[in-house]
């Protein structure tokens, strides 16, 4: 059983998916709080985008946490999985929920929950476990798998 001690193809792929979920929801979190104008440019009634305050916002707080956690996939933290598993859950609760309120076209939640539901799978496997274990763990685990000379 080898142990990662060097970040993967499946965990750059994750941290890739997460930067393109952080721009979508942080694009979406901007639009959606008014900030851009996009109904006249795009030739929409004035009355297209309306959401709450709490949809915005949480938009774009799972976008900042989309994005840092990209950075730590990259970096290979510790802390990864966990905050992973954690904020993926929220966000694709969060992608259903917004859905199902029908606030939004289509096309956003159902990419928001795709990309969640991806990353989320792939932290369940066990290379995404070992992947994101502690730098010390790893060393522990890589010395029990050699064998003793």
């Amino acid at each position: 059983m080898s142990t990662l001690t060097h970040r993967t193809l499946g965990t750059t792929l994750v941290a890739a998916l997460a930067v393109v979920g952080a721009v979508v929801s942080v694009a979406a979190g901007i639009v959606l709080s008014g900030t851009i104008d996009v109904d006249a440019r795009l030739g929409a009634p004035s009355s297209y985008l309306t959401v709450d305050a709490a949809t915005t916002t949480f938009l774009l707080v799972v976008g900042a946490a989309q994005g840092l956690f990209a950075w730590g996939a990259l970096t290979l933290g510790p802390w990864v999985w966990t905050f992973g598993v954690v904020t993926q859950s929220a966000g694709l609760v969060g992608a259903f929920c917004i859905g199902a309120a029908g606030a939004v076209s289509v096309w956003q939640p159902g990419l928001a929950g795709g990309i969640h539901a991806l990353i989320l799978a792939y932290l369940m496997t066990p290379e995404a476990r070992r992947a994101f274990q502690p730098l010390s763990a790893r060393r522990r685990a890589r010395r029990a798998d050699s064998p003793q000379t």
